[in-house]
Formats: C-alpha cells, sequence, structure tokens
C-alpha cells in the first residue's frame, strides 16, 4: 500500500511540475509579447539612477537559488541580502550617478527598513543623492516603517493625494478563551515565565500585565528610533517629532505643511527633476539590471553565509520530496560544510526565526558552538526581523552577535501543552477512546486531560529546559546566569535594548556583520570579500525536491513578517516543549 502512494505522489508531483513548467514558458511568452517592463533589458549607461523598488513584496533575508527555479530568475524575489549588497557596489560604481528609492507598498519592517538605510548611507558618503519616492505613505495603516525609511533621502516625494500613515506601532492579539470554554476545548499550556505570552490567547481573555508592560515597551522604543530619526532629519526636539507622530495622518497638502514631504509630484515629474539636476538624460535601471551589470571579479577572502529562516522546526522533516533547505540538519551540515571550508575565513549566521522546538535548536546550536568556540572559526549572528525564543538559542554561542536596532529578539523563555478535546468532541457525536500499554502511553492524546501525574512531568519539563536555556545564553554571553534571568521570563526586546542588556554585541545589519568578520580576522575594512551562499540545494536532491524547495521559495514572497512578536502563532493540538 506505502509504495502505492509513493507512486501516485511521485506521478502527481510529475504533473504539478510540468504545469508550473509550462505556466512559466507561458508567463515568459506573454511578457515578451508585451513588453512587460519588469522583463525589459534596461542598459546601465555611464549616467545611471538607481530605481530600488521596495515594498510591494516582503523581503527574503537570503535567497538561494534552487536547481529547478534558478532558470527563472525574474520570478525570483531580490533578496536584502542581494539589495544592501549591490547598493554598496553602486556607491563606488562611476556609472551610478544616484537612487530614486520608489517605496510602493508597507511591507517593510523596522529591522528591514535600519538595513536599507545602513546601505543607503553608505552609497550617500560617495556624494551621490538618494530620492525617495511613493504613491502613498501607508494606505490604511502601515507608513511609518516606510516613512522612516524614507527619512535616508535628500528630498521626499509623493504622489498629489497620498497620506502620510506615520501613526506608529501596534500589536494586537485575539483571544479565544471564551469560545474555548463554549465548546468545552480545555488548554493545558503552561510556560516559563510570566512574560512568555505565547500560550495567553488561549489561556487568557486579555493581555496578562506582564506581557503588556513588555509589548508596551517593545513598541515604545521601536517608535523611539523613528521619532529620533525624524528629529534629526527636521532638526527639531524629539519631543515635537512625537507630536508629529500623535497628530498624524496626514493629507498629502497638510504633510507638505509639516515639511514632512519635499514636494507633491508624479514619478515621472521626480525623474525630471533629478534629470533637471544632473544636467543630463540619465537612464532608469532597476536593481535586477543592474545586478546583471556587475562584473565577477576574483576575490581572495571568503566568508560563508548560512540563512536560518522562518520557524525553527524539528531536525528532520520526513517528506516524500527530501529536505527542505529550512530544517535544522540541513542547516548544520551548511555550517559544518562551512567550517570545513579552509577557503573561508569566518561564518555569517543570518536569523530570521521567532523561535521553534527544543531539538531543531540543539541541532542547530551544537555546531554553531562547535565551530566558534571548538574550532576557532568565527561565527558572526547577524539578526534580521526576528531573532526571538529559539532563534536566540542558536545565536548565543556565537563569536558576535550583531542586530538591527528595531530587531525584535529575547524571549528567553518555553512553553508547552496541549488542547484536551474529549468533552467538545463527545458534544458532537465523536467518542475519542484510547488502548494504551503504559501508564502515560496516551499522555499527549487529545481525548483526555493530563492525569496530575502527568502534569508533575509538564512542570519539571519546563523547568529543565528552561535551565538550560538560560545556561546556554550565559555560557555563550559570559554573564552570569542570575543576571540574564532578570531579562530572561520570556520577555521580547528590541535589538537596541538587547544590547544595553549584553544580549547583543553591535547594532547594524548585513553590512556592519560582514565588518565585524573583517576585524575577528585582520582583514582591513576596505578589502573585498567574496560571500559564499551555502543554502544551496545538495547534488543529492532529488528532482522533486529541488521543485518542492522552489515552490517554498515562492510561497515565501507572501509571507508577512511585520513586525508581530510571533507569540500568537498557531498552536497544534500537541504542542511539543519548545523555547518559543
Amino acid at each position: 500500500m506505502k509504495k502505492i502512494i509513493k507512486v501516485i505522489l511521485a506521478f502527481l508531483a510529475s504533473v504539478g511540475f510540468l504545469t508550473i513548467l509550462a505556466i512559466a514558458g507561458i508567463y515568459f511568452l506573454i511578457s515578451s509579447y508585451l513588453n512587460i517592463p519588469e522583463l525589459e533589458q534596461e542598459e546601465v549607461s555611464q549616467t545611471t539612477i538607481l530605481d530600488l523598488k521596495v515594498g510591494s513584496i516582503p523581503f527574503v533575508d537570503v535567497n538561494a537559488d534552487s536547481d529547478i527555479f534558478s532558470m527563472l530568475q525574474n520570478m525570483r524575489p531580490i533578496s536584502l541580502y542581494e539589495t544592501v549588497t549591490a547598493i554598496k557596489h553602486a556607491a563606488n560604481d562611476q556609472r551610478i550617478k544616484g537612487i530614486l528609492l520608489s517605496i510602493e507598498g508597507s511591507n517593510i519592517t523596522l529591522a528591514e527598513a535600519q538595513e536599507l538605510r545602513e546601505a543607503l548611507s553608505y552609497f550617500k558618503k560617495s556624494q551621490k543623492k538618494v530620492y525617495a519616492y511613493a504613491y502613498s505613505y501607508g494606505e490604511g495603516g502601515g507608513g511609518t516603517s516606510p516613512y522612516y525609511l524614507a527619512t535616508i533621502a535628500d528630498g521626499i516625494f509623493m504622489q498629489p493625494q497620498g497620506m502620510v500613515e506615520l501613526t506608529g506601532y501596534a500589536i494586537e492579539s485575539y483571544f479565544m478563551r471564551d469560545l474555548l470554554d463554549k465548546y468545552k476545548v480545555k488548554p493545558q499550556l503552561d510556560r516559563r515565565e510570566s512574560y512568555k505570552g505565547f500560550i495567553e490567547p488561549y489561556t487568557n481573555k486579555d493581555f496578562s500585565p506582564e506581557t503588556k508592560e513588555n509589548l508596551t515597551n517593545l513598541l515604545s522604543d521601536m517608535l523611539g528610533q523613528v521619532e529620533e530619526s525624524i528629529a534629526n532629519r527636521h532638526n527639531i526636539k524629539e519631543v515635537d517629532a512625537k507630536h508629529l507622530v500623535n497628530a498624524a495622518p496626514y493629507l498629502d497638502t497638510q504633510a507638505v505643511d509639516k515639511k514632512l514631504i519635499t514636494q507633491l509630484l508624479h514619478k515621472e515629474e521626480v525623474k525630471e527633476l533629478v534629470e533637471q539636476e544632473l544636467e543630463t538624460k540619465p537612464t532608469f535601471a532597476t536593481l535586477r539590471t543592474y545586478k546583471k551589470s556587475i562584473p565577477l571579479q576574483k576575490i581572495k577572502h571568503k566568508f560563508a553565509l548560512v540563512s536560518v529562516d522562518g520557524e525553527i522546526t524539528s531536525p528532520v522533516v520526513n517528506s516524500p520530496y527530501g529536505q527542505t533547505q529550512s530544517t535544522p540538519s540541513r542547516i548544520a551540515q551548511q555550517l559544518k560544510k562551512a567550517a570545513e571550508d579552509n577557503e573561508v575565513e569566518a561564518i555569517i549566521l543570518r536569523i530570521n526565526s521567532p523561535g521553534g522546538t527544543v531539538t531543531g535548536a540543539e541541532t542547530i546550536w551544537y555546531e554553531v558552538d562547535r565551530i566558534a568556540n571548538k574550532l576557532g572559526k568565527p561565527v558572526i549572528v547577524s539578526m534580521g526581523t526576528l531573532a526571538a525564543s529559539a532563534g536566540y538559542e542558536i545565536a548565543a554561542p556565537a563569536t558576535k552577535i550583531i542586530a538591527n536596532p528595531g530587531t525584535i529578539t529575547g524571549s528567553i523563555g518555553v512553553a508547552t501543552g496541549k488542547f484536551a478535546i474529549g468533552e467538545a468532541a463527545s458534544d458532537f457525536g465523536i467518542n475519542l477512546r484510547q488502548i494504551m500499554t503504559a501508564k502515560h502511553s496516551g499522555m499527549w492524546s487529545a481525548a483526555e486531560e493530563f492525569t496530575s501525574e502527568e502534569w508533575a512531568k509538564i512542570q519539571e519539563s519546563l523547568d529543565h529546559y528552561y535551565d538550560i536555556f538560560l545556561k546556554k545564553v550565559s555560557d555563550g554571553r559570559h554573564i552570569p546566569v542570575e543576571a540574564i534571568r532578570k531579562v530572561a521570563k520570556g520577555q521580547v526586546w528590541t535589538g537596541k535594548q538587547a544590547k544595553e542588556f549584553g544580549l547583543v554585541d553591535e547594532l547594524g545589519g548585513f553590512l556592519k556583520a560582514i565588518n565585524v568578520a573583517k576585524g575577528l580576522v585582520n582583514i582591513p575594512e576596505d578589502s573585498l570579500v567574496e560571500i559564499r551562499l551555502m543554502n544551496e540545494p545538495s547534488l543529492s536532491c532529488s528532482l522533486f525536491a529541488g521543485f518542492f524547495e522552489g515552490m517554498s521559495l515562492l510561497t515565501s514572497v507572501s509571507k508577512n513578517i511585520k513586525m508581530m512578536v510571533s507569540e500568537n502563532a498557531s498552536v497544534q493540538s500537541k504542542l511539543s516543549v519548545s523555547p518559543r
């Protein structure tokens, strides 16, 4: 029977694969016929403005080619890493005379905006200008991070009838305790410690005082970073910047009056303005086109880049299509491969994860600790939008930890439990019954609640895993356990706050992490370094595994990694013990 199922799955996968290739072929044919702008073969001239489009879709931090979808480059989103490194290259490229930062939506987190600002600040040091343009800075909310990004520009432009929705940040959560009580579903969940808000949507009817205090503190610090930038740009006090935020949103003319917008123009008019300032007619090239024009160079120094993106799962995820890039066992293999490569002088570990399972975190943690502290090869963690809970645990033993000021990190704590639905099911005529071979065989069954003895074992496991988590952070950061305990308890922090507590070494993004790595291996900061992406499919991957990795890549385009703390992720009927 199993063989028949495998044959059927293989057949369906083949049909799906051929269908996708057919659709892709049709897409390219239609694009060529209709001359879709994104696929135009623009040229980079000796007078080029880089038209940098961001915000329409969420960023992918590191975008490794899959063995199949590497052919479809125009369907592949450009990663944040590719974007910031291309901006840095453009700073020293005499062909590039400036950047038009086209903010086309609100799919930008605070940490991502800071990564881009870091690269654009470097670009401006070359005495080239940055112009920011948006149809609207937020529509129906979400304009704070896009506008914050725009404040790095020499001029901020907006289409007439747009809005500046500089309204700050908010977190909302659905609390389902009343619903669960109504249908007699019994959540048996617990945590270490009181700030671990992951379980509260199921156990509470509102935020607990501890969680409310912590999240308010987090959001206030995030907004404070934005207000500081606005104050610096407009040469005003931060208290006045706070008043500007509290009075938002602004209509187009109001935004001009408040000097939040330089001028109301359509995009073609902004291009004309740029042309007047340059006193020549430039070409406008997209980032994709520009990247193709960058010549390959032979570089002496080499670093490896490994990416942990998304929830940290169990070490091995069994699938008929093979292992995906994001499983901890694959990530551990990539780290090991980088460590064994004598040409690789340091490893950059990019983490963008809300957390995950204890076992998955342990698999990655072991390799990071072994490489950094036993083999002595530097491992520099670069934190993205999120590096919380298990995402922080795997960073703890690294040589250095770099985070953006707006990164959400910490959440050092654990939570576990299950939902007992036996009584609820019986109301619908469903009777859950068990046949057990030992006293606790049905411990994790959804049919019944934990016994008092089983609940005691749950408490024991929470204490055990929490103590291990604290010790790992203490050992990795060289800070006493009791000091770590004060900033743990499940609390989440911005990267800026985490640096104050010693959980993070320095603030910055990819570019900062690379410079820190250079310093650790005594490479001059202005030296070029080749970055080897380790997140690539192995030759052992089957055709179908490659196909589904490609599909996973496309799916990642639509994922929303806004600044939510991800403590409110969906819970399955069985929750494994996990530092989330």
